[in-house]
């Protein structure tokens, strides 16, 4: 019998962070599901989602606590994880002008119409002729069954006059 972990690392950013986690996944027989890994503010973090047979569990979990020796803080709890229905997944991009307040605004919205944040990542550019500051979301989210993109699209633009939705082509929603 396996089971699922999720595991959170934190850790300065160098090259080798990835391999010392990955050697200790498969020192111990696991298998590296699916990850999300970056660098973000001079710092590596990440998820990952590894099965491990269960009797393998604690030794992997004892090798992943010890990467604190090598400066790689690593925090895993069990994931019950099964997967979703991809039929009401959307990607999409939000656009507007930089401002405090904002990622709060959209999630905001989110929650309240019960969507499903699955990916989110932020980020600030100068715009290209202006150069004034602004705001960029790349999202992937899961939409309640009774709602649409053109649906989201319409809350998500009506925060703010300067807000532009566009969506992701191979999205699987209408």
């Amino acid at each position: 019998m396996s089971e699922s972990l999720l595991i959170t690392v934190i850790a300065d950013d160098r090259p080798g962070v990835v391999q010392l986690l990955s050697d200790a996944i498969k020192l111990h027989d696991g298998n590296w599901l699916e990850s999300s890994l970056s660098r973000l503010g001079g710092e590596f973090a990440g998820l990952i989602r590894v099965k491990v047979a269960a009797d393998k569990k604690a030794d992997l979990e004892k090798a992943l606590a010890d990467l604190h020796e090598h400066g790689i803080n690593v925090f895993n709890r069990a994931s019950t994880y099964q997967g979703i229905d991809l039929r009401n997944v959307t990607r999409l991009s939000v656009i507007g002008n930089d401002r405090p307040g904002i990622v709060e605004e959209l999630s905001t919205v989110l929650a309240k119409h019960n969507i499903n944040v699955e990916h989110l990542n932020t980020r600030c550019e100068a715009a290209a002729m202006a150069g004034d500051m602004m705001f960029i979301a790349d999202i992937q989210a899961y939409l309640p069954d009774n709602m649409l993109q053109h649906d989201l699209q319409e809350l998500l633009e009506n925060l703010s006059d300067d807000l532009v939705v566009e969506y992701d082509d191979e999205s699987n929603c209408n």
